[in-house]
């Protein structure tokens, strides 16, 4: 915290933008090193979350820029997190072709550049999540991640979508076919496995 407070403390606009996001989703928040998704030296991370305006002040009076991130669970989310890089663009392929087209929901484009997305969704509740729904696709349950306008490492900024900003685009529930399989503990990834081995890529890569 800053060791003293003026009356009229500055605020950057990405400690704004926290507060506004804190205020109407009351969602739960801390700040991330500039440019980075690690949490500020000393803190707690994710643990330090909150969705008070007061404190996320406090917590954002420490620097004049920072990333700002969500605390998934504490924030009533669940967020699939779609890697292009590792063939994630494949495996949501072949399990949409599986189970029907994920929800329209508030989106993120990741600041990398290279189409890799966020997908937030309403969290059912009471359900542990695996880590991973198959190559190239993170559940973001018990985790973070950076919320716009956050600077990625690459220089860009993380950005909503257009036509899915969460100031537009309600909240999807969590589709049935991912909660069903958390339920039940079984792996949605050995479609998502098979799938993104015979996509081109996949192929390439193994010969």
């Amino acid at each position: 915290m800053c060791a003293t407070l003026p009356a009229k403390p500055y605020l950057s606009p990405i400690a704004k933008v926290a507060i506004s996001y804190a205020r109407e989703f009351r969602w739960s928040l801390f700040p991330c090193a500039w440019a980075t998704k690690f949490p500020l030296r000393g803190s707690r991370g994710h643990l330090d979350a909150t969705s008070d305006a007061e404190e996320l002040r406090a917590l954002f009076c420490q620097r004049p820029r920072l990333n700002v991130a969500v605390a998934a669970a504490a924030s009533g989310l669940v967020i699939l997190d779609i890697d292009v890089r590792s063939a994630g663009d494949e495996t949501i392929g072949a399990l949409e072709r599986q189970h029907g087209p994920l929800p329209h929901t508030p989106r993120v484009l990741s600041g990398s550049g290279d189409g890799s997305t966020h997908f937030f969704f309403i969290d059912p509740g009471g359900v542990r999540f695996p880590a991973q729904l198959g190559p190239g696709i993170d559940v973001k349950h018990h985790g973070y991640t950076l919320l716009p306008p956050s600077r990625h490492r690459s220089g860009r900024r993380y950005r909503w979508d257009l036509g899915a900003h969460v100031r537009e685009t309600p909240l999807a529930p969590c589709p049935d076919w991912i909660v069903a399989c958390a339920r039940k503990g079984t792996a949605v990834a050995r479609v998502a496995v098979a799938a993104a081995s015979e996509s081109f890529l996949g192929v390439a890569f193994a010969a």
